[in-house]
């Protein structure tokens, strides 16, 4: 009987009580299973699944019988441990006379055991899983927040979270990557959300460069005035396309001449990080003040000493920034403010500032780059590893190709359905995975060849482009051989100009605003690259399934027809090497690694000059300062023995040649060396 009672008059007899009929309501999931017993053995379990389960299922199901036995218990196959071997027994299970199921099968069969998980759940069993004590807290934190996939395995491996340190995360994070489990940029998001999992669970695990991610800029929009005026000018100032007005005093012309020796247009990419490094102080100003920005809405309030120390001090306490990293921000900001005319800030105190910032110490920075470097010879098998793979898609390809063509031959034409759709899907994906396996075959090697830095990398252009307004012509030409000058010509291109002369070959044009060292490069590609290039943009062919449709004059291209971003070049690179090298490596480590080998091997030993050509140095100044921690006094101390060795070596050879002559007798009738005899034997 529903109660007539206006709303908010009191009901007579007090307020009743539900507890009954709340006791009655089912409170969990496992409340609403249905009648009969609970299900202990996977035999009990299989003939409750219904039948399209069954059916979609029953390859998985065969094989979990034939790994556990179908008597085995359900609270025993459930638990983590045990359900991690399912993996492991696949890839060694033979299958059509292979050894081993493929990946994507892997993973349709894992999902056949979590059906199962959660058919018993249904009924009765309990699946939860059981965590140690002192992981209880992280780990109910990591499943609110998704990142389960780091946190169990080093649950299963670790008594407490405080055991775990930096390079465990790190190291089960190229293990996702190189199993496929996820693309690195994935797995990066993951192990910076557990992180922030850690820390919020009180252990801190110092995570490496996590002072610059992306949530502290504010948006150049966002900034108060006139601060946003000013960074918005200090881009265009700094791009080289703002120049500041006369000062109409005495000495102007003199100033104003000293001031533009010393201010040229910067690159790009160091534009970008300086303004990024701005609007992310302000950033953390707005974040940690109380009261908002504090008042601070120009460059003059922004760099202030107090500010500029509190901004330190929280990067190295709180963020653990690299040292060098932090020397490297302020610094850059700094020599752009120094000289900008529109903004009067106050820099008499910059060098005590920067004197008083941490040191990065020459062992710590050595040591650090010496532990993710992987050999040359291990990222030189990694495009041939690629083509395997990439071979063996276009087989699959092929295959499936055939299958829906005696499809297509069967079906009513005319009528689409949507299997039709699902494998036209299936066959684009097929296809752009191999073009993407073919672009990353194209630029491992072109970095193991000629270590190119992301910019011109990502900046190679087939045709003319408009950017901005701005017409950028093509810098990479394919031109006859007989129409090549003003490049060092190898022996192949000299005799093709003497047999061939009308041969296409692949020539670089970049202007002197396109290089970091300021200087035009033209040079022509070796054959090796020149041919995987040709397969790559020919008609048809890998470059033309990834811009699907489009007309991106760029030769890096992504999957949506795009040009390719650093970023995602540098994902490509980092992909790759984890799967193909067993460690990610990024495009500029290539640079340190060539550099390594090629001065350590016995014709370069020391070649700084041709190095610095290699890397678009400069001048070879720079190149040994960057890589002269390669030779420090213990090399010298290897190769003065190396050569005592030689020499000793080579006297011994001499001795022994001359032996069966004998030796000549000095006036006291002894016998002396061959050295002394060709001296006269007496002095």
């Amino acid at each position: 009987m529903i109660s007539t009672a206006p709303s908010g008059s009191p009901i007579a007899g007090g307020i009743p009580d539900f507890a009954a009929e709340i006791s009655e309501i089912p409170q969990s999931s496992a409340d609403f299973r249905p009648a009969g017993p609970v299900p202990e053995t996977l035999s009990d379990l299989l003939p409750l699944a219904d039948s399209k389960s069954r059916k979609r299922w029953k390859r998985a199901f065969e094989l979990l019988a034939k790994w556990k036995g179908s008597d085995v218990k359900l609270r025993e196959l459930f638990l983590r441990s045990t359900m991690e071997g399912f993996r492991p027994f696949l890839k060694q299970t033979e299958t059509a006379g292979k050894s081993g199921y493929l990946e994507n099968t892997i993973q349709a069969y894992r999902k056949g055991l979590t059906y199962l998980v959660d058919l018993a759940a249904s009924h009765g069993v309990q699946v939860e899983p059981v965590y140690k004590e002192t992981w209880r807290k992280v780990m109910a934190l990591a499943t609110a927040n998704y990142c389960l996939a780091i946190a169990e395995p080093l649950e299963a491996c670790f008594a407490s979270p405080a055991d775990v340190l930096m390079d465990d995360v790190e190291d089960l994070v190229d293990k996702m990557v190189k199993t496929r489990q996820k693309r690195p940029a994935g797995a990066r998001k993951v192990k910076f959300v557990f992180l922030a999992v850690m820390c919020e669970c009180g252990f801190d695990l110092h995570p490496a460069n996590s002072a610059r991610k992306d949530d502290y800029i504010v948006p150049i929009p966002e900034l108060p005035q006139p601060l946003q005026s000013q960074v918005e000018r200090l881009d265009t100032w700094m791009r080289g396309g703002d120049k500041p007005e006369p000062r109409w005093s005495k000495g102007w012309r003199k100033q104003e001449s000293k001031i533009q020796k010393k201010v040229k247009a910067r690159r790009g990419v160091t534009t970008d990080k300086t303004i990024a490094d701005i609007c992310r102080m302000f950033g953390y100003l707005r974040k940690h003040d109380p009261d908002g920005d504090g008042g601070i809405d120009s460059m003059e309030t922004l760099f202030q000493t107090p500010i500029l120390c509190a901004y330190a001090d929280w990067l190295e306490d709180v963020r653990h920034m690299n040292p060098g990293s932090t020397r490297n921000m302020f610094g850059g900001m700094f020599a752009a403010l120094r000289y900008f005319p529109y903004a009067n800030v106050d820099l008499s105190e910059s060098t005590d500032f920067m004197a008083a910032l941490p040191e990065y110490s020459r062992n710590d920075r050595i040591a650090r780059k010496l532990s993710r470097m992987l050999p040359l010879s291990t990222l030189d098998k990694v495009p041939d590893l690629l083509c395997e793979e990439r071979d063996k898609l276009i087989a699959r390809h092929k295959k499936a190709d055939m299958a829906e063509s005696t499809r297509r031959r069967r079906k009513v034409p005319g009528v689409t359905t949507s299997t039709d759709v699902k494998l036209a899907k299936a066959r684009a994906t097929r296809l752009t995975r191999i073009a993407a396996l073919a672009l990353q075959d194209l630029v491992i090697d072109w970095l193991v060849t000629l270590v190119w830095r992301n910019e011109n990398l990502i900046g190679l252009r087939l045709k003319e482009v408009v950017e901005k307004g701005t017409t950028k012509p093509a810098n990479l030409l394919h031109i006859p051989a007989c129409e090549v000058a003003g490049a060092d010509q190898d022996d192949w291109v000299v005799e093709l100009q003497k047999n061939q002369p009308q041969t296409l070959i692949w020539v670089v044009d970049f202007t002197a605003e396109e290089t970091k060292a300021g200087r035009p490069v033209r040079a022509i590609l070796p054959r090796p690259l020149s041919a995987k290039l040709d397969k790559f943009v020919e008609r048809d062919s890998y470059r033309d399934i990834l811009l699907a449709g489009n007309q991106s004059g760029y030769l890096l291209v992504n999957q949506w027809g795009n040009r390719m971003s650093a970023q995602q070049l540098e994902e490509a690179v980092e992909e790759a090497t984890a799967i193909y090298a067993g460690r990610s490596v990024n495009p500029h480590l290539f640079r340190d690694i060539y550099s390594l080998a090629f001065l350590k091997s016995d014709e370069h030993r020391g070649d700084y000059l041709t190095l610095s050509k290699i890397l678009w140095h400069k001048n070879h100044m720079v190149t040994i300062m960057e890589y002269a921690w390669m030779y420090d006094e213990s090399v010298g101390v290897n190769v003065a023995a190396k050569w005592s060795e030689e020499r000793r070596s080579g006297r011994k050879q001499l001795e022994a040649a001359f032996s069966h002559v004998q030796k000549p007798q000095n006036w006291m009738g002894a016998a002396i060396g061959w050295r002394d005899a060709r001296r006269g034997g007496n002095r």
